[in-house]
């Protein structure tokens, strides 16, 4: 299946952000120049430079629906999981990341710097900095080697957040799938055990872990482990899309579907879920099903690279 590279989420210059029941506050940065401010239930922003977006939204546990006017896809539809009171994750498209609440303020002191104090509330506070700084490197820059090292100096500092092994996992993950080095793979296992340890509800562990064991090859393992995340967060998408990834390397495509499926009954107008369905029919055979699967997500996202590609593959087979 193809790998969902593009992890392109940060928040930044944040205002305010609280999170209860019902409502969120804040701004976010998700791209370079695209911003959005909720306030009440609802929200105004910019899809990207030029083009402004405004709407609705809902939380229902954990998850965020945004429902979206203006910009160039109007009407849309984001759906986003709410991790934790300091994580958001969006994954909507083939995208996926994560946005911290907490701003960034004052560059992260040193160890020595810290390590003078007797204070566990500010060794606390710092390495949430260093946190921080971690994320920045992660979804801001892409820089995975700056990403680690900050969340091991936070590790270093506070070595029972579950979140600091949980983004230094992922930030193996992601080193190693752009540079294709497997033992990239291991070192995530190792940090997501360390998420799974301290937190055995921590779905986001689960979730990045299976991930991990997918692109090893250790297909039953990654399905076992994406078990527990949909167990702990149904609603998440992401957690289908991985399992269907590795049911699909396995040969089972039936499982596959039934997991596209789902991500279609969570978010009917999802793209990504009717191009990798139809895939997975082309797999089958049942070309028919592939050329109206292929055909929808063409419809919602007509500049879907993949999808044109398999509509070109499905038409020099006649269909």
């Amino acid at each position: 299946m193809k790998k969902k590279l593009v992890i392109t989420v940060m928040l930044l210059n944040i205002l305010a952000l609280v999170y209860s029941q019902s409502t969120l506050s804040g701004t976010y940065r998700y791209s370079a120049n695209a911003d959005i401010t909720f306030t009440g239930n609802t929200f105004t922003g910019s899809w990207n430079a030029t083009s402004p977006i405004s709407g609705t939204y809902t939380v229902s546990g954990s998850r965020l629906t945004l429902n979206i006017t203006g910009g160039p896809k109007s009407p849309n539809t984001w759906v986003w999981t709410i991790v934790d009171a300091y994580t958001l994750r969006d994954h909507d498209g083939d995208s996926w990341g994560s946005i911290s609440v907490r701003p960034q303020s004052n560059p992260a002191p040193s160890i020595d710097q810290v390590q003078s104090t007797k204070s566990t509330e500010v060794l606390v506070e710092q390495a949430k900095a260093y946190y921080d700084q971690g994320l920045t490197y992660l979804f801001r820059d892409s820089d995975y080697d700056l990403a680690v090292t900050a969340f091991t100096e936070a590790i270093k500092l506070n070595p029972n957040y579950a979140s600091s092994y949980n983004w230094k996992g992922f930030s193996y993950l992601m080193r190693g799938l752009v540079n294709n080095n497997k033992d990239d793979y291991d070192l995530a296992i190792a940090d997501l055990n360390q998420v799974i340890r301290l937190d055995p509800n921590y779905a986001d562990g689960f979730h990045n872990r299976g991930w991990a064991y997918k692109e090893k090859g250790d297909y039953d393992l990654a399905i076992a482990d994406l078990n527990q995340a949909i167990r702990l967060s149904p609603n998440d998408t992401s957690n289908y899309f991985v399992r269907a990834e590795a049911y699909g390397c396995k040969g089972d495509y039936d499982l596959a579907i039934a997991d596209y499926n789902q991500i279609i009954r969570l978010v009917p107008n999802y793209s990504s879920a009717y191009r990798d369905r139809g895939y997975a029919y082309m797999q089958k055979g049942n070309f028919t099903q592939a050329r109206a699967d292929v055909n929808k997500a063409l419809q919602i996202d007509p500049d879907s690279d993949y999808a044109q590609t398999l509509s070109a593959e499905l038409r020099q087979k006649g269909y």
